[in-house]
């Protein structure tokens, strides 16, 4: 997004909201705000799940396997392999 405007500022295009009160300039530190909370954002979810899959390996639990749907599946692939 940033690169964008930095293109059209460059040719010249100027970005006007008169009725938020919004300039080029003005909307380049409100295009850096959001940006850094949203980088800020990913982040935060990138740790909260890292140390919930840390979790649940500690539990002996893999990540994003219903531990109850996992042991059906994997009993009935073994009564398939019995059966052949």
């Amino acid at each position: 997004m940033r690169q964008v405007v930095s293109e059209l500022s460059a040719r010249g295009v100027r970005l006007v909201a008169p009725d938020l009160g919004i300039d080029t300039l003005a909307g380049r530190l409100v295009l850096g705000i959001i940006a850094a909370l949203a980088e800020y954002n990913r982040e935060s979810i990138r740790e909260r799940s890292a140390v919930g899959i840390a979790l649940a390996k500690d539990l002996g639990r893999r990540p994003g396997v219903d531990e109850a749907k996992f042991t059906q599946v994997k009993k009935c692939l073994e009564r398939q392999c019995q059966c052949t």
